[in-house]
C-alpha cells in the first residue's frame, strides 16, 4: 500500500510500503526519485505469491515532476520503471495495478498523441521483462484528437485482463457509455461485457466496470441497470460469465411475493 512519511515532523510525500505476513512494521519500497528535499511520491496497489509488487511512482528530473509512472518492486524491495507508450518533454503518467504469480502486469498509461496532445488513457499489459503491450479498445472519438480512455484493473494466472472501456460508435462521434470488456491472455482485442440494459436515450447508454477476474475466466464488478423502459434504476453488483453474459448479483435466489 502506501504511507505518508515525515521526517522531523517534515513531509516528504507518500512512500510505498509492503507489511510482511509475520509482523505490522511497514518496510519502505525504494522511490523511483527524490527531488532536491528527499520528496518524492509513491504507492503500491497489488503484491503476487513471490513477493513482486506493482503500483506508480513519482519521476523527476531535479525537482521538475516528469508524471507518475508504473513501475515494479521486487521481493527485496528494489524498484524498476516499467515500459510506457511515449513520453512528451519527458512527463508521462501511468500505474499497474495488478499482478500475477507470472509477473505479469497489468494497469494503464497516457498515451501521446501529436503535438504533445493526450490520445488518453490506455489499458496495458507488461510482461515478466516489462515490456509493454497496449490493449485492445472499444472505439475511438474521433471529434477529439483521436481519444479513447481504458483501463485494466485485474490479471488472472493464465493473463486475461478485465477492466473499463469508453464505447465509441458511428465513426468514433457518439459515445455508448464506458463498458465493462475483458482482454484474453491470447491477444490484445477488447471483449465487451454485457450490460443490465440500455437507457431509454438516443442514443441508448449503459456504464459498467470489471474490477476482478478469476482463473476460470469469470469477472465481477458493477453495471448500471435499465429497466424495461429504458429508465435508469440504479447500479447492481454483476459477475460476467467466460462468454460475457451478465448476471444481476442482486436478483439471485429472489422470487416475486406471490399475491396476498
Amino acid at each position: 500500500g502506501r504511507s505518508d512519511k515525515y521526517v522531523d515532523g517534515v513531509s516528504m510525500g507518500s512512500r510505498a510500503v509492503r507489511w510482511d505476513a509475520s509482523g505490522t512494521v511497514a518496510t519502505e519500497l525504494a522511490s523511483l526519485s527524490l527531488t532536491s528535499t528527499g520528496v518524492s511520491g509513491a504507492e503500491a496497489w497489488a503484491v503476487n505469491s513471490g513477493g513482486m509488487a506493482v503500483g506508480s511512482a513519482a519521476q523527476y528530473a531535479g525537482d521538475t515532476s516528469m508524471g507518475t509512472r508504473p513501475v515494479r518492486w521486487n521481493a527485496a524491495g528494489a524498484v524498476s520503471e516499467l515500459a510506457n507508450l511515449g513520453l512528451y518533454n519527458g512527463f508521462t503518467l501511468g500505474g499497474a495495478l495488478a499482478t500475477n504469480d507470472a509477473n505479469t502486469a497489468v494497469g494503464w498509461v497516457q498515451k501521446q498523441g501529436g503535438g504533445g496532445i493526450s490520445a488518453g488513457k490506455r489499458a496495458v499489459r507488461w510482461n515478466a521483462s516489462g515490456a509493454v503491450t497496449e490493449s485492445g479498445n472499444l472505439g475511438i472519438n474521433s471529434t477529439m484528437f483521436s481519444k479513447t480512455d481504458t483501463l485494466a484493473f485485474a490479471v488472472n494466472a493464465s493473463g486475461t485482463a478485465v477492466g473499463w472501456a469508453e464505447k465509441w460508435s458511428l465513426n468514433g462521434r457518439v459515445w455508448f457509455g464506458n463498458r465493462a470488456v475483458r482482454w484474453d491472455a491470447s491477444g490484445t482485442a477488447a471483449t465487451e461485457l454485457g450490460t443490465l440494459g440500455l437507457s431509454g436515450t438516443n442514443p441508448p447508454r449503459a456504464s459498467g466496470i470489471a474490477y476482478a477476474v478469476n482463473d476460470a475466466g469469470t469477472a465481477a464488478g458493477y453495471s448500471q441497470k435499465y429497466d424495461g423502459d429504458g429508465s435508469y434504476v440504479g447500479d447492481r453488483a454483476v459477475i460476467w460469465l467466460p462468454d460475457a453474459s451478465a448476471i444481476d448479483l442482486n436478483t439471485l435466489g429472489v422470487v416475486p411475493v406471490p399475491a396476498g
